[in-house]
């Protein structure tokens, strides 16, 4: 289930500690919604960086930061079964130096899929590859010390995504939608595709708070 709480800060020397201090309420709140009473959760760092849970490895999380708010992703999984998961989220707006950024950033065949629509599309389907290529290198954690045209994806004509990489030989999915004018994306572990059709319901953590299910 996706989450979110709103996060402002009065100046930039808060930031970091709002984030910090907002994120641990919001994996407290999605745990006791989600997995009932998860006593005395741990949270150790993967080699790379990346937070998890020590004692329950069957449940994976994941947080994302815009200016304004902070989502988490949280999955809850069999025992015994070890799940990963990754979100991304960018506001939707104009990009500086977007050509530059583009051929840097976009795989070869997503730069033809780029290249070819229209100009006037083209920042928000930059996001769109920006944030499902985050959302898996969250995933496997490695975030962005990898180059992001090392993962390329494509969309699919029955809507599903298509992701191409050597990285990990896992089965992922993604899920990719917008919230307001915040595009976001999700990537799972599973043998299972993630259900487009899922669908928003406001909670109860802070204002305008929702979940996906």
């Amino acid at each position: 289930m996706l989450y979110q709480t709103d996060c402002v800060w009065e100046d930039m020397t808060q930031k970091r500690s709002t984030e910090q201090y907002m994120g641990a309420r919001l994996l407290h709140y999605a745990l006791f919604s989600e997995c009932g009473d998860v006593k005395n959760p741990v949270l150790e760092r993967e080699s790379g960086g990346k937070p998890y849970l020590r004692d329950y490895p069957h449940i994976a999380y994941n947080l994302t930061h815009t200016t304004e708010r902070i989502y988490l992703y949280l999955r809850q999984g069999a025992e015994g079964e070890v799940l990963s998961v990754g979100v991304d989220a960018e506001p939707l707006r104009k990009i500086k130096n977007l050509p530059a950024l583009a051929k840097k950033v976009l795989s070869t065949e997503e730069r033809s899929f780029y290249e070819a629509c229209e100009p006037s599309q083209r920042d928000e389907l930059f996001l769109r590859f920006w944030t499902l290529k985050e959302s898996f290198l969250k995933a496997i954690g490695w975030g962005i010390r990898l180059p992001l045209s090392s993962v390329s994806f494509s969309f699919e004509k029955d809507g599903s995504i298509v992701c191409k990489q050597e990285l990990s030989e896992r089965e992922w999915h993604f899920l990719q939608f917008q919230d307001a004018n915040t595009l976001l994306s999700i990537c799972e572990s599973s043998p299972v595709p993630l259900d487009a059709a899922r669908h928003i319901v406001r909670c109860g953590f802070e204002s305008q708070n929702f979940y996906l299910r």
